[in-house]
């Protein structure tokens, strides 16, 4: 149920951010057009990465259960779409901060770096929980 939420909201942010990049420009649309802009990209890029590491998990899977043909199998534990909803809430604050600091000055080596860092505390910390 949750990734038919997820997909909804990615397509529907999908097609909202395209008619607003398209049909409106940033003095029309003001302040509170600009954070809906950037919700927006979030929920898109939310579900392209949650997509993307549920099917990567799958694929592997698979593959494992093809190689394994004649060996025991260890059960374990299976992974859901919401499961994947924490990470990719995570990462997919990485995107709007560069968009937000390139409006603010520029992105250099040390805002990557930081911005890393801060992924990288955020995906430990949901992965200790």
């Amino acid at each position: 149920m949750i990734s038919k939420i997820i997909f909804s909201l990615s397509t529907l942010s999908g097609v909202g951010l395209f008619l607003m990049l398209t049909q409106t420009s940033p003095n029309k649309v003001g302040p509170l057009g600009i954070l809906i802009l950037f919700t927006m990209v979030y929920l898109v890029f939310l579900g392209v990465i949650s997509f993307f590491l549920y099917g990567s998990y799958r694929v592997f899977s698979i593959a494992v259960v093809y190689f394994r043909k004649g060996q025991p199998v260890v059960q374990k534990e299976v992974k859901t779409p919401g499961f994947f909803l924490k990470y990719s809430a995570a990462l997919a604050f990485a995107p709007i901060s560069l968009i937000a600091k390139q409006s603010t000055g520029g992105v250099g080596i040390f805002e990557i770096l930081l911005l890393t860092i801060i992924e990288i505390i955020a995906i430990i910390y949901i992965s200790k929980r």
